[in-house]
């Protein structure tokens, strides 16, 4: 079945959760501006470069796709659905 997994806010827990998500090959939708581990994964993404191992294979081997917090619950639903349209085709 088609899924994404959320990274909202989160902490030590959220990266190996990520990592595990990734393993899998699940699209990650981090909510920059959430706070924490989201942020920190959101930051290592926008500049490619991190020096923690774990973030900087999310990185690497993730289907990262960053949704701002303040862009609305609208874009969040729209973003969810195109994520899971793509993985049926």
């Amino acid at each position: 079945m088609p899924s994404v997994a959320l990274i909202v806010n989160g902490g030590q827990i959220t990266y190996d959760e990520a990592l595990k998500n990734v393993a899998q090959g699940r699209e990650l939708i981090v909510f920059k501006g959430s706070g924490r581990a989201a942020d920190v994964i959101a930051a290592a993404w926008e500049k490619s470069q991190t020096e923690d191992p774990r973030i900087a294979e999310i990185v690497r081997w993730g289907k990262i796709t960053l949704f701002d917090v303040v862009e609305g619950p609208e874009k969040l639903a729209t973003l969810i659905r195109q994520s899971l349209w793509r993985q049926t085709q």
